[in-house]
């Protein structure tokens, strides 16, 4: 129901705009990616995003906020009142923990681990023992490369 509402109440040109900007947007991060100039990216993502706000608008049920058409197409029952809850319990118990953390001296680091370079694979078999130490179960979840 919610993919037919969302189709008939989108209008014509807001489509168009959708696939012509995810093709500018798809181009502009291959370029900043290659260039390593994510602020060339940063107009069309607020293009982007601002398209986005506007499709929520439009496909929202009535008295049901964008911000909340949107948690909920992400996450469904998924609410920015309850996202706030959630993230007010974090934030009680973390900002005293983060508080600490900026207060400690700095950690000497081994000047390997801040200018050597490591190979992909010893990396990856590096992070899937540390993972499977923690108890990760890559049955039922998977750690790929980025």
């Amino acid at each position: 129901k919610r993919d037919y509402n969302d189709a008939v109440r989108l209008p014509a040109e807001l489509k168009a705009k959708e696939a012509e900007l995810g093709a500018k947007g798809y181009a502009a991060w291959v370029k900043a990616r290659a260039n390593d100039d994510w602020s060339s990216f940063a107009p069309v993502l607020e293009e982007l995003v601002d398209l986005r706000k506007e499709m929520a608008s439009q496909c929202a049920d009535p008295g049901v906020s964008p911000y909340d058409y949107l948690l909920d197409k992400f996450e469904r029952g998924m609410t920015e009142e309850r996202l706030t809850e959630i993230f007010g319990e974090l934030r009680s118990k973390l900002v005293p923990v983060i508080a600490k953390i900026l207060a400690a001296k700095p950690l000497a680091h081994p000047p390997a681990l801040e200018s050597g370079t490591f190979a992909e694979d010893a990396q990856e078999a590096f992070c899937k023992h540390v993972s499977a130490s923690m108890g990760f179960d890559f049955e039922t979840g998977r750690l790929d490369r980025s």
